[in-house]
């Protein structure tokens, strides 16, 4: 099997983002075919519909996916130079043993080399064409729910998701977002922001599959660089099915 079988593979079949993204649209299918739980009071812990979660997550896997394709298209510019944590903290020896704070100072100019996740997030929407939003308001979004989520758990701006009583069922769910519901995730006014979780999980979705395409037709080389950086970075945490 080729590099770029191997990542097509993890893509389309792999753990990492299908089954995370299959976790979420657990959350919709308890939402919408169990709505009585949430009515009559029967679950008496109190639970959520997993709307925070899902924007969360989806934002992770966007990030990731933006990375991807910044090694399949980017990794050979002297910008993208394959520099790891590690491997900075292997020539800088003298740090390993202070905080991150600190570390930056000492590893400033190697610190320019990494992807910035901003930038490949902004690149991956501008190129992919999913939607229309303009660099800033992209910004806007990245630092309105992906970096405080990451970071303090909670968003700058409003979450919400499709209302219960425009859903009949998680089915017709599903048939409504690839249907009949063309809109973008977030509305974006002059002062604030909300985003439809529901949309944005769709549309993650959509952009999995369209960087899947666009590793079909890389070349291997350019596959091998997004394989080797998962195999250098991802597969120390966790099996990828890479190999």
């Amino acid at each position: 099997m080729t590099e770029k079988q191997k990542l097509v593979r993890l893509l389309s079949k792999g753990k990492l983002p299908n089954l995370i993204l299959a976790d979420l649209k657990t959350f919709q299918w308890l939402r919408f075919d169990h709505k009585t739980l949430f009515e009559t009071g029967e679950l008496n812990h109190g639970i959520g519909g997993g709307l925070f979660t899902t924007v969360l997550v989806s934002f992770s896997q966007i990030d990731f996916l933006a990375q991807v394709y910044a090694w399949l298209k980017e990794s050979k510019t002297e910008s993208r130079k394959k520099v790891m944590w590690y491997e900075l903290l292997e020539k800088y020896p003298e740090v390993k043993e202070k905080y991150l704070k600190l570390t930056v100072n000492y590893l400033r100019e190697d610190w320019k080399q990494l992807f910035d996740h901003t930038e490949t997030f902004k690149k991956l929407i501008r190129h992919s064409k999913i939607w229309g939003y303009s660099d800033s308001q992209l910004q806007r979004i990245w630092q309105s729910y992906r970096n405080p989520l990451t970071h303090m758990s909670f968003p700058k701006e409003a979450i919400t998701g499709i209302k219960d009583e425009e859903v009949k069922s998680y089915n017709h769910l599903n048939e409504l977002l690839n249907n009949d519901l063309d809109v973008e995730p977030f509305i974006v006014g002059e002062k604030q922001i909300e985003c439809y979780s529901d949309l944005l999980l769709r549309d993650t979705i959509k952009l999995k599959n369209w960087v899947t395409e666009q590793v079909n037709i890389a070349s291997e080389e350019d596959a091998a660089n997004v394989t080797n950086w998962l195999r250098e970075y991802y597969t120390k945490f966790l099996d990828l099915d890479i190999d």
